[in-house]
């Protein structure tokens, strides 16, 4: 598993740059009756901090390890035109307190991220019981090298989430959610056990 970063937003997010009125952009293939199209949809976004370019040596095209991994396991490419993303029962997007995390369909670890999500996400994710999980190399998250983080604002991520999805770098599905806030600590003070603050 490789170090990955990530971001907790919501579907109506102009960073995304789905469809305000529906979460996901009609207009390349997405139904918003079918999976979160409800504006506030729960997104969470992957994206490894170093790219493993791969090449098929059958056909030359070119692709991310990582999103080329996730296809085979039963994610869909989120390329522009693609019906809605997957439903995946056995894997898993949990969450607990400074970190979020994707999980297989055997509970091992696929990729995680120190993410802190807002209240509204969390409240979304909980409602929906699901989350959008969208993995790839350039998906917005982190800017990319040489430009500083201050010219690269919701547009230029969406532009480079567009790009990306364009060029069969992305994959995503839509999984469960579920969040374990952190437990405080136990301790034993005098034979008695009482919870730290």
């Amino acid at each position: 598993m490789a170090a990955t970063l990530g971001r907790a937003l919501l579907g109506d997010d102009p960073a995304l740059g789905f469809d305000p009125a529906h979460g996901f952009d009609p207009a390349h293939g997405f139904d918003p009756a079918h999976g979160c199209g409800e504006p506030s949809c729960a997104v969470l976004l992957f994206e490894p901090a170093e790219a493993t370019v791969v090449v098929d040596a059958a056909t030359g095209t070119t692709g991310e390890l990582g999103v080329e991994s996730l296809v085979r396991r039963g994610f869909d490419r989120f390329a522009p035109g693609t019906a809605a993303p997957v439903r995946l029962a056995g894997w898993t997007a949990r969450g607990s307190q400074g970190r979020l995390e994707l999980r297989d369909d055997a509970g091992r670890l696929w990729a995680y991220a120190p993410v802190r999500p807002r209240a509204r996400w969390l409240a979304t994710a909980a409602r929906q019981g699901e989350v959008l999980v969208v993995y790839g190399a350039m998906v917005g998250v982190c800017a990319p090298r040489g430009v500083p983080c201050g010219q690269y604002g919701p547009a230029q991520r969406a532009a480079e989430l567009r790009t990306a999805r364009a060029s069969g770098l992305v994959a995503a599905a839509l999984v469960p959610w579920s969040w374990s806030p952190r437990r405080r600590p136990l301790t034993v003070h005098c034979g008695r056990t009482r919870r730290l603050s």
